[in-house]
């Protein structure tokens, strides 16, 4: 991939170390100066060397006692030198150098071992055998570190997509590697040393990239392909972090809702980057659902207020997707909200507020959803609360009194014929149920004016039936 390049091969105004008769002495070389700077690299990537001289130069990379040296011969002025690791030994100049002036490079020694080993190797600037700058290949042992699944919304056009950066601005990681159909799966590979072939892997030896489906039905044959076919369109790398990423629609390749897949990327001993006998993999998983929305509600209608409500919702869409929702009624008191766009979040979810003032309480109306390119639509009743009733509540608190009377029956000698019962010089006083709460009837009550209605006598005779009463029911 492409490489940083260090600070250590700034121009210089040259000093011309002269080696005479085994003295070191120097000369300047006034206005003449050359810059080869450092750069690294892994094994299998293609490193980027930019050098530059004001005068007639040799460049110099590698060497001939470094089993790999290349040469441009006449050079001057500035130029950029895309070197393919990978292919240094293939003995083709239009493979090994991607970037540069492939017509002018000489090749003096082919790798015999194909991609270069890992090492450091000299680079120089000279201008009639002297050096005016010199610089540091550096060539890293290449690894495979994992793979990790992303989703790219189907409405992003590949077309405007040119690098990886621009890449990682529409790409995130969908929530349990689920991804809609119709949405675009992205493999992030974490390797380093494979950019030298990354473009043509599909004639490449000992590499491969396959998904298999993890969760087809007894007694039938998995989905499975390769897709080492996959486009340099739709393959972009991160430099700075070793990440190469590879963009595969869903929509075709035998892909359903409901598959699951297994996604693989190997290199095996066929491949000059490793060992024979030995074996690099990464795998990351994916699932494929149907294109999905809902809107938050509980019950059969969203309940909105009379004002401004949030409405919320979810989706099977990529983070990034966006749709349009509306709020509507035909018919007398019609009247149209939005259509707003929502844009889908990191979490699958989505958010708007609509102001529901203008509208009166009680009435009905939809909410609709609408997806990318209407691949999805939903429809939803909704209803602006009604009014709540106001309750008033009334506390009565009753109290009770008890009154108790007592009867006091003086010298009173009551006599009857037969049945008769006499009371004399007893004292009543009733204990379980009061007599009446009305002013006690005695001798004196009778005496002072008798009873209303009643003679004097018939009073008198009233007031000893009351007595025996009251002594009966005080018994």
């Amino acid at each position: 991939m492409r490489s940083n390049l260090s600070s250590s091969g700034l121009v210089v105004a040259l000093v011309v170390t002269l080696v005479v008769g085994g003295t070191l002495q120097t000369a300047v070389v006034d206005g003449k100066s050359a810059s080869m700077p450092d750069v690294e690299g892994d094994r299998g990537d293609v490193v980027y060397i930019t050098v530059s001289s004001n005068q007639q130069s040799t460049v110099n990379i590698g060497g001939p006692n470094a089993g790999f040296w290349i040469q441009i011969p006449d050079f001057k002025g500035k130029t950029t030198i895309g070197l393919n690791t990978y292919e240094t030994g293939s003995e083709s100049k239009s493979d090994l150098i991607v970037e540069g002036p492939t017509s002018k490079i000489n090749v003096k020694t082919w790798s015999q071992v194909g991609p270069i080993q890992p090492d450091n190797y000299r680079m120089n600037v000279t201008a009639d055998g002297t050096p005016l700058d010199v610089g540091q290949l550096t060539i890293r042992k290449r690894t495979t570190r994992g793979a990790e699944t992303f989703v790219m919304p189907s409405a992003v056009e590949m077309g405007d997509v040119d690098s990886g950066a621009d890449l990682r601005k529409n790409i995130v990681q969908p929530k349990d590697h689920s991804i809609a159909r119709g949405d675009r799966f992205v493999l992030a590979l974490n390797a380093s040393g494979v950019t030298g072939f990354i473009d043509s892997f599909g004639d490449t030896e000992g590499v491969s990239l396959t998904f298999r489906e993890t969760n087809n039905e007894r007694n039938t044959t998995p989905n499975e392909f390769s897709a080492d076919d996959i486009s340099s369109k739709r393959t972009f790398v991160d430099e700075e972090n070793d990440v190469t990423y590879f963009v595969l629609d869903t929509t075709g390749r035998g892909i359903e809702p409901g598959d699951r897949y297994d996604v693989t990327f190997a290199l095996d001993g066929s491949n000059p980057l490793i060992e024979e006998n030995e074996e690099e993999s990464a795998t990351t998983t994916f699932e494929v659902v149907k294109r999905r929305a809902s809107i938050d509600h509980v019950g059969a209608s969203v309940v909105v207020e009379k004002g401004e409500t949030t409405i919320t919702g979810t989706t099977t869409l990529a983070p990034g997707s966006t749709m349009k929702l509306s709020a509507y009624k035909y018919g007398s008191n019609n009247f149209v909200l939005g259509p707003k766009e929502v844009t889908v979040g990191a979490n699958h979810t989505f958010g708007t507020t609509f102001d529901f003032g203008d509208v009166r309480r009680g009435t009905g109306f939809t909410f609709k959803l609408i997806g990318p390119n209407g691949s999805v639509e939903k429809s939803v009743p909704g209803v602006v609360a009604p009014q709540q009733r106001r309750t008033t509540t009334t506390t009565t608190t009753t109290t009770t009194t008890t009154t108790s009377t007592t009867v006091t029956t003086t010298n009173v000698t009551a006599s009857t014929t037969g049945n008769a019962t006499t009371a004399a010089n007893g004292t009543a006083t009733p204990t379980a149920t009061p007599v009446s709460t009305a002013p006690p009837i005695t001798a004196r009550t009778v005496s002072e004016g008798g009873l209303p209605g009643f003679e004097a006598g018939t009073a008198l005779a009233a007031l000893v039936a009351a007595a025996v009463l009251l002594v009966r029911r005080s018994s």
